[in-house]
Order: structure tokens, then sequence, then C-alpha cells
């Protein structure tokens, strides 16, 4: 009896999922706390934005609604981290208090036809990425648990965390999990775009290490996705981004942590070949790298405005502690180097490093992301370095108060992308990789609006160029990290034709009706780029 029980509840985790075929809106609504009148339904097709925040406001209070004109409406705006963002002016934004509150938001977009953004921490570069002009804006900031399980193996995390948030409440538990590592960005966005951490060498990616997602489907219905329930959905939630429902939950691997060893060391850019040579070296496992995973290493350039100067920046982090004035065995090659001009290596917090990484880039400036993959390769390094220089140094002589363009390498390692293998697989198109990859990531962050074309055309050529290099010395590769991408890149595309294949496949099974494909149109969406090239008068 017991072996036909298991049977029966096995079955039942996998069985496939299916909007019924007489699904109800209206009845779904109800059941959800959402009442709509007999006059409203027969209006059914001429409903808009405003009836949805109307019914949101009169079912789930008015203070968790908040429109223009109303102080909690600039208040949550400023939330959003680039300014592009938060000029952005929906027709309102609603803050949920739990799963079924969203289900209502995301039933009453579907049934007027409102366009919907969903903001977990903000930290899109671009206009509409997860706010939305004239449409309907779910803010999920009120669901921000973070609970650990009695075992300590998984941490139960809400969606409206920021990554701060998250670590300072494990570390008291000398626990944490695989996250981001600037402390302003949020958990949602991070983790459904793949999502790079201080421990990614140890562990994997942040969408390797999510066990269960609680999603709300395009039928208001709050259903489980794990290696067990829904095994495609889950595949697809690992890396395919907010295409397919609103995550309300992830929970997420836990592990023993204590205090760790971080931070940049900087150099005039002087020392590029070299810092160049030995970050290759460390990314194809030339010094150890392989066999001590604790460490993580990026090399980043930049313009300081307050010097005039171009700096070469050495970040090194590492997840034991290192006593005072010593740095891990693994960095020897990058402490045999001349004196940097600044250093701030050493033992601290994660909480702390992560609050280190997000001063460089404070809320409430315009901001741009931009992204390309390469085989790693010294001297596509080299090409790109030279190349991002020579479009924007003139940049640098334009009359903005503040800029700040940065130019940051680092390595998918072949241990990472081992670790994507995990639990039926994600949908990164990267397994089977034989060699370490590199990802390129150009930002620049200013204060002129008067001078957004210009900063987008410059990096538009920056990115054409790049691809041309990348061609010439036979080391492009497809893959486009979504976290980085600007709107006229295409990530869905460059985890290749079969992981797009899949992708298309459980859009449609879970939401045929295709409403977070058709009305969440600011990210990125399975068919393409919020922009096209051709939309786009500054791109290339």
């Amino acid at each position: 009896m017991k072996v036909l029980l298991v049977i029966i509840s096995t079955f039942a985790l996998v069985s496939s999922y299916e909007e019924a075929a007489d699904f109800d809106s209206f009845q779904k609504l109800k059941s959800l706390g959402v009442d709509i009148s007999e006059n409203d339904k027969a209006a059914n097709g001429t409903l808009n934005c405003c009836f949805a925040c109307d019914s949101l406001a009169r079912s789930f209070g008015s203070v968790a609604v908040a429109r223009a004109g109303q102080s909690s409406f600039e208040e949550w705006l400023s939330g959003f981290w680039s300014a592009q963002q938060s000029e952005t002016f929906p027709a309102c934004l609603f803050r949920p208090s739990n799963s079924e509150e969203a289900a209502a938001a995301v039933l009453l977009a579907r049934l007027t036809q409102c366009e919907f953004a969903v903001k977990s921490g903000g930290h899109a570069s671009f206009a509409g990425a997860s706010n939305i002009r004239d449409g309907l804006t779910i803010d999920l900031a009120s669901l921000n648990e973070v609970t650990v399980n009695e075992d300590r193996r998984v941490v139960s995390i809400g969606p409206g965390n920021r990554w701060h948030d998250v670590y300072s409440a494990l570390e008291p538990k000398n626990l944490t999990v695989v996250g981001g590592r600037v402390a302003s960005v949020g958990v949602g966005g991070l983790t459904l775009g793949g999502g790079i951490s201080f421990f990614s060498n140890l562990y994997g990616w942040a969408c390797d290490n999510i066990v269960n997602y609680e999603v709300v489907t395009a039928s208001g219905d709050i259903i489980n996705a794990s290696a067990t329930s829904n095994p495609d959905l889950f595949w697809a939630l690992r890396g395919g981004g907010n295409n397919f429902g609103l995550v309300t939950r992830f929970n997420a691997y836990a592990y023993p942590q204590g205090l760790m060893w971080g931070g940049d060391r900087v150099f005039p850019i002087a020392v590029n070949s070299s810092l160049i040579r030995k970050f290759v070296d460390w990314g194809r496992g030339r010094n150890g790298s392989v066999e001590d995973p604790n460490g993580a290493v990026i090399i980043s350039y930049s313009y300081d405005t307050a010097s005039a100067t171009w700096r070469a920046i050495n970040s090194l982090d590492y997840a034991i502690p290192q006593p005072d004035g010593n740095h891990p065995a693994a960095f020897d090659s990058f402490f045999d180097m001349p004196s940097p001009v600044f250093d701030s290596t050493r033992t601290k917090s994660q909480s702390q490093l992560t609050l280190e990484w997000d001063a460089a880039t404070p809320n409430g400036f315009r901001q741009t992301f931009w992204t390309l993959s390469f085989v790693l390769d010294e001297r596509i390094i080299s090409e790109v370095l030279q190349i991002w220089y020579e479009e924007t140094e003139p940049l640098t002589r334009l009359n903005f108060t503040v800029q700040f363009p940065v130019l940051a390498f680092q390595v998918i390692t072949l241990s990472q992308i081992e670790y994507m293998s995990r639990a039926g697989g994600n949908a990164l198109g990267l397994p089977g990789s034989s060699e370490p990859l590199l990802i390129v990531n150009w930002t620049y962050m200013w204060n002129e609006e008067s001078g957004d074309d210009k900063v987008l055309e410059t990096y538009a050529r920056v990115l054409s160029r790049a691809k041309a290099a990348g061609e010439r010395l036979g080391v492009n590769h497809r893959y486009i990290y979504q976290n980085y991408a600007s709107q006229v890149e295409d990530p869905i595309n460059g985890y290749g034709p079969e992981s797009k294949a899949k992708l298309l496949a459980v859009s449609q099974k879970y939401d045929p009706t295709g409403v977070f494909q058709r009305l969440q149109p600011g990210y990125f969406n399975l068919k393409g780029p919020p922009l096209s090239p051709s939309q786009a008068k500054w791109s290339s």
C-alpha cells in the first residue's frame, strides 16, 4: 500500500499543468478576493489599466496602490536604480502582500489587457525593464521573507528582497546562499537571468542553486516548479527570465559561511598587459584556481573624473577569511605586481562587500549596460579594451557633471559550466562548452538626459566593433548574459536554437494566451529584445 501511495504521489508531482478549458477570469479573481460587479463584467472588453488599479485598491486597500500625485508614488519610484526607470510613470504601482494578491494583479492585467511590469529590486538600466509607462507596475517589495528551514539546508526567499537584506539575515546564522554581489540588486531579476556570485566556482550560479520556485501563472494559479513538480517550468526559470510567470518565492540551497576576504586593488592603466595575462591564466586554471575554487576574479577599467585618469581594477574575492595583511595563495600572481594606488582587500562580511560594490553606482543617475561573450583569450581582451578607450575617451570631454564609464571582464569557468547540469540543467545553453568563456560588460553612468543618444550611439559602436574583432580572431560566442544586456540585445536567442525552442514550448504550455509575452513587453521576452536595432535610432 505504501508503494502505491508513493507512485500516486510521484505522479501528482510530475503531472502536466494545463489551463482549464473553461477558465473564467471573473471566477478566479473572486477566489483571490477581487469581486467584479455585473455592470463591469458586462463592460468587459472596454476595461483598462485604470480599472485594474481601482480594483486592486478596492480589494486590497488604497495603501497598496500608488498613483501620480500621491507621496507614495514618488517614494516608490525612487526605489528604481536608474533615472530612466524612475522617470517612467505607470498608471499605478501595486505592492502585493502575498502570492494571492500578486496573482490577482496578473489576472486583472489579463482581463483588462493592461500592459504590466514586475519589479524585484528595480536594478535594470533601461526604461520599461521593470516599470511601465501608463501600465501596471507590480512592485514585490513586500514579499520580503528570508526563512531558513529546520535542517538549515534551504532558505525561502521572497523576490522583494535585495541581496544585502538576504545576507544580513543569514550572517548571524553563519549561512549564505548563492546570490548577487551588489547590495541593492534584487533577488528576482538576478536569479531568473542566471546570477553570478562570489561563490560560483564553489557552487555554480544562482539559478543552479534553486530547489523550488513558487510561481503565479497567467491563469492566476499558484504552483511550484522543482525537479519533481513541473520540471519543464523549473528548467525554463533557470535562466529564462520572467517569461513564464511571476515568481513569488525562491527556495535556495543554503551553505555554511562566516566572514570572507575580498576587495579591489586599483592600479594605473599602464599595468593592463600584465593584469590581463594573469587574469587569463587564472581563468584557464594555470595557477591553481581549478584546485582551489574558493576564489573569484574580475578585472575592470574605468575613468576617474576627479583625477582625470584611466584606471585598472583587480577585484579579488575569496570564501575563506585571511589573517590581517595576508592574501589567499590562489591570488599570489595578482600580488606579484607594482603597489596599487588603492587596496581595499581584507577580511570582511559578505554583506559589507556587497555595499562596497554598490557604492560605485548609486541610485538616481542615467545608466546603460551592454555585453558580449567570447572564448577566453588574451587578444580579445586587449582589443576590446582598446576599442572601448577609443570610443569613450571623447565622451569624457563632454559637459557631464557626473560620468563613470566602466569596462569589466569575468570568466565563466569550466567548474561553473559543470554546475549548470545540476538537477536537469538550465536554459542558458552553455553545458558542453569545452573551454572557459569570457563575459564582457560595458557600463556607463551619467546625469544629463541630453547626452542619452550620444552615450548609446557610442556603446552601440563599441559592441559592433567588438563583435567584428571577435569574428576576426575566431573567438566569438553566441551567449549573452541577460543581466548585463542592453535593450537591443537578444539573450534568449543567444542560448541557442534548441534551448529557445524548449523555452517557447514551456511558455505555450503554462501561458497559452501569451499574457507574459504580449502584456509584459519591457524586458527580454522569447521573441526578441525590447527594442529592435531599427527601432533604436542610436543603434548601429
